[in-house]
């Protein structure tokens, strides 16, 4: 896999699943990180754009009709116009959110659910499966521990290595976190020795207003009055995204145009980008930490709780599980030209306590399949493992 830096140009607005129509709504909010399906739509048009093919000829060379060389290949290398299904031999991982050092880009991941920090102290502590309880989930089922004075730190990010370190069991040191407003940004945060922080360090969201304007005459509309939520990354911010050594890189590097309004970016290939490895084989017990959203058929889990779907037929029990609030994803399809359907996805962070009689090898995503998209191709469903 190649590692390749998304480097903002501009502002980027990537939009959240709300509705936004005119005469509908006047507010529309941005996301960060965007999904993959946002980023796989950008890295595939700048392939084709590499290649010097238009969308006509794309569309032409996807149904077979007379084409140009460079449209076949465009085909090969991103599959069909408009069939989710099969990329060609486009796979991706991520996106994860990187940060530019003097040497190097160190990824950052979601505060993990289950890690838990005290409001006053800033100690943190590991929030571990509770006692077991009678409910819908059966009787072997513990919901998660609470614990008094500490809570959860949804929009809170830590960098690569203090991730590897709890995914052993490690607690953070308390000196490693740092208010809202204590540093300019991540990378002066994390030049000061700090590791965990709060969103604001990576991006801010920058608001912009309008008024919509008749088609015909021009003039603006009285009550159309609109606000748009851009998001400005910080300093050293970017996006990291692997894709498969089958796609030339020169085909990859370059300015191309991603999400809403088509905003400007750079892509750079980057080296030395390590996520947590997997174990070699899985057994005993296990949690799972998402780190891009991940689809279930019943929201949160596989339908009827059977999670031997999911991994690759062994029996799995899962024993408790800690949730972010999940992300509804939908997208629009220019293929058909409307809105796909919109489905909860489990948030990167969330965690899911696991035991096994079996020993398996790690797989390479957890998720399900939403709507016949190849979600595994794009990126969903990336996790780590860690100990409990």
């Amino acid at each position: 896999m190649t590692w390749l830096e998304i480097r903002p140009r501009d502002v980027w607005l990537f939009r959240d699943g709300k509705p936004f129509s005119a005469g509908e709504d006047h507010s529309a909010h941005s996301m960060f990180p965007p999904t993959p399906l946002t980023v796989q739509g950008a890295l595939r048009q700048k392939i084709s754009e590499s290649l010097g093919v238009s969308l006509w000829q794309y569309k032409n060379a996807s149904k077979g009709k007379t084409s140009t060389n460079e449209a076949e290949q465009a085909v090969a290398f991103i599959g069909k116009h408009g069939d989710m299904s099969d990329f060609g031999k486009f796979n991706m991982c991520g996106p994860f959110v990187g940060l530019r050092t003097n040497s190097s880009t160190i990824p950052l991941f979601p505060v993990p659910a289950d890690l838990f920090k005290h409001s006053k102290t800033h100690d943190f502590r590991l929030s571990r499966p509770g006692q077991s309880l009678s409910s819908d989930m059966g009787e072997d089922f513990s919901f998660p521990e609470v614990i008094e004075d500490f809570e959860n730190l949804p929009g809170y990010w830590m960098t690569g290595d203090t991730f590897k370190a709890y995914l052993g069991n490690s607690v953070p040191d308390s000196s490693k976190f740092t208010e809202e407003g204590a540093y300019q940004d991540a990378l002066t945060a994390y030049q000061a020795g700090k590791h965990i922080w709060h969103s604001q360090l990576v991006y801010q969201n920058d608001n912009r207003f309008g008024v919509s304007t008749n088609a015909l005459t021009s003039f603006r509309e009285e009550g159309q009055l609109y606000q748009v939520q851009f998001v400005r990354p910080q300093s050293g911010i970017g996006l990291l995204v692997s894709v498969n050594d089958e796609i030339p890189t020169y085909l990859l590097e370059g300015t191309m145009t991603i999400g809403g309004e088509q905003r400007q970016a750079k892509v750079e290939k980057v080296e030395n980008v390590a996520l947590p490895a997997h174990p070699e084989s899985i057994s005993g017990q296990f949690k799972v930490i998402f780190l891009t959203p991940t689809y279930f058929d019943d929201g949160w889990q596989p339908k009827d709780g059977d999670w031997s779907e999911v991994f690759g037929g062994h029996e799995v029990t899962l024993k408790s599980v800690v949730l972010y609030r999940p992300l509804k994803i939908g997208g629009w399809s220019n293929a058909n030209n409307r809105a796909r359907a919109m489905h909860n996805y489990v948030a990167p962070g969330s965690v899911y306590y696991f035991q096994t009689d079996a020993t398996f090898q790690p797989l390479e995503a957890i998720t399900q399949v939403p709507n016949k998209i190849n979600v595994k191709a794009l990126g969903f469903g990336q996790y780590a493992i860690g100990q409990w």
